[in-house]
């Protein structure tokens, strides 16, 4: 077998052996997901009028509000509304943004026409080959003043196209990349879009804070128990640097981290025995390859650790304004919605494993 069809091979497999053991390890964590949630819906009408009360009494004396945290109690009557509000929220908070503002300042200047494209694009084309093509330059400010004359700078991703044979960095990039950030901002929906995610808030299944936003979302007559945690992801989202960062983290963490150390584990060939990585990328990668497990447990320790705290401070709330038998049951129901964020650590980074495995034997035989 030929040494780069194995890899692609090997690759390939490995992949679909990761997509395979995350849903084997979730049908097999799937009874305790449901055990926890019940734990957290399992209360009796006296104790759910009790956390309602105690829910905007704690709100209260959590000073949010001077933070300009906002408290919506969720029903099926008005999460339609709740769900439209939060997505204009959403597109305010974007637009007002500093840094995607500077990005779209960036984007206009190029549609303006104020910028030097052919400057810009120096050191961007190159061949088929990966190799700079010099006399490149002189084609590539004869299609800018092409493009400025007929006014269509905005297009220039589409008269690039005329270039053929060369390797070109669009413009683009930078609008994909907003869209990107936007999507990243607009929350973690996963296959959930907005109005889905605060329609099982309203059922009583689920509840959120939105820090971008500013917002918690919970359904108080059922899933009341659950807005200390909630608070507490809001104490962390408007505490200090650390928090503020872990709170932020914790996402970039995931998004980025798992996806660039299943790629390295799948991608990166196994070092024969004694045979030393060569320059830095090589060594980089080398170990993140090695250590595929441990790193990509790593990169929950952000969302494991503000998920515990929000929990911590959360309890220290309702301390405030519960008895001490509520408050037992409210910390246990917090502790055991952590665990499922444990076990998805632990399910992950062993599923990331044995995919590296996988391939490294099917390349192994090439």
């Amino acid at each position: 077998m030929d040494e780069n069809y194995g890899n692609v091979a090997g690759a390939g497999v490995g992949y679909v052996s990761y997509i395979g053991a995350k849903q084997v390890a979730r049908k097999i964590t799937k009874p305790y997901g449901r055990f926890a949630l019940e734990n957290l819906t399992k209360w009796t009408p006296k104790e759910n009028k009790i956390l309602k009360q105690a829910t905007y009494d704690a709100f209260n004396i959590s000073g949010l509000k001077g933070k300009h945290f906002h408290l919506h109690h969720v029903d099926e009557g008005n999460f339609e509304f709740l769900s439209k509000l939060l997505d204009k929220k959403f597109e305010i908070f974007t637009e007002k943004n500093k840094y995607i503002k500077k990005l779209k300042d960036f984007s206009e200047k190029i549609k303006s026409k104020k910028f030097n494209l052919s400057e810009f694009m120096q050191g961007s084309i190159s061949g088929i080959d990966g190799k700079t093509i010099p006399n490149s330059w002189k084609k590539c400010d004869e299609l800018k003043a092409k493009i400025l004359k007929s006014g269509d700078a905005h297009k220039v991703n589409t008269n690039f196209e005329e270039l053929k044979g060369l390797k070109v960095f669009r413009l683009s990039k930078f609008e994909i990349f907003m869209n990107r950030i936007k999507r990243i901002l607009k929350g973690d929906k996963k296959a959930q879009s907005l109005k889905e995610k605060i329609k099982i808030v309203s059922e009583g299944k689920n509840a959120f804070c939105s820090s971008f936003t500013r917002d918690i979302m919970v359904n108080t007559e059922k899933f009341a128990g659950a807005s200390f945690h909630e608070m507490g992801h809001a104490l962390n989202a408007s505490g200090g640097k650390f928090m503020k960062a872990l709170s932020i983290g914790r996402h970039l963490s995931l998004k980025l981290g798992i996806p660039i150390i299943l790629a390295t584990a799948l991608l990166k060939s196994k070092k024969k025995d004694g045979e030393q990585p060569k320059g830095f990328i090589d060594k980089v990668t080398t170990f993140v390859k090695n250590n595929a497990r441990t790193l990509a447990f790593a990169a929950w320790i952000p969302t494991l650790a503000e998920e515990g705290i929000a929990s911590i401070r959360g309890g220290q709330l309702a301390k405030k304004v519960l008895d001490p038998s509520i408050l037992k049951k409210v910390n246990k129901n917090n502790f055991l919605a952590w665990t499922t964020y444990f076990l998805a650590a632990v399910t992950v980074s062993g599923s990331i494993a044995l995919a590296s495995k996988i391939k490294d034997k099917i390349t192994a035989k090439s």
